[in-house]
């Protein structure tokens, strides 16, 4: 660290040698979770539908013992069979192939359902992820009891990946979150083409609906 010669903004931050630097120019990613939901907004009565996707990305390095967890809100039930996963490559399992190895709890405040799925279910005979894979997995949560006129609802999620290097493995953890707000209208918006990238030139037509 020189004063004369470095900057004062970043990544030329001066934490000492006691730290890691923190921006990301200095980190090196293992895997990343995206979380998304659609629809966003929902009806505040019982029985409204969510699906529920979760985009695990690794980066540079392979990443062993992928394993993922997605802990529901109170009052939200995950609809049996409902799952999907994309695997690298890609292979898509569909339906109870798909489901949770594990579900636990009673879909309460104190004890929410916790939705499990192991190495083995998101990339079969597979092992590990790749460097710059990607794995997806979506499914359907349904809500079980009437939510107050603009509550909000979080679903949290989070993946797991280990990384060996020479004797040490190292476990790393990534969490994502999506919310749902209770409204006594929807607003759902799709695009056409639905799909990414999207070109300079390239025509989108966004459709917007209102119940």
């Amino acid at each position: 660290e020189d004063a004369d010669t470095a900057g004062t903004g970043v990544p030329y931050l001066d934490v000492g040698y006691s730290a890691l630097p923190i921006p990301s120019d200095w980190v090196d990613l293992v895997i990343e979770l995206d979380k998304s939901v659609s629809p966003s907004v929902l009806p505040v009565g019982a029985g409204g539908t969510a699906t529920f996707s979760l985009l695990v990305s690794s980066y540079d390095f392979p990443v062993d013992a992928v394993g993922l967890v997605d802990t529901l809100p109170a009052g939200w039930q995950y609809v049996s069979g409902s799952a999907t996963i994309t695997q690298p490559g890609p292979t898509t399992v569909i339906g109870p192939a798909a489901d949770p190895d594990s579900i636990t709890g009673s879909g309460t405040a104190l004890d929410p359902y916790v939705l499990s799925w192991t190495t083995s279910q998101l990339l079969g005979a597979t092992t590990q992820m790749a460097p710059d894979e990607t794995l997806t997995v979506a499914f359907d949560a349904v809500t079980t009891t009437s939510f107050a006129l603009g509550a909000t609802s979080f679903n949290t999620s989070t993946a797991t990946g280990t990384r060996t290097v020479g004797s040490t493995t190292q476990t790393f953890t990534t969490t994502s979150r999506a919310h749902i707000t209770f409204s006594d209208w929807t607003v759902g918006k799709t695009s056409n083409p639905d799909h990414s990238p999207v070109r300079p030139g390239d025509t989108i037509e966004y459709t917007v609906s209102i119940s």
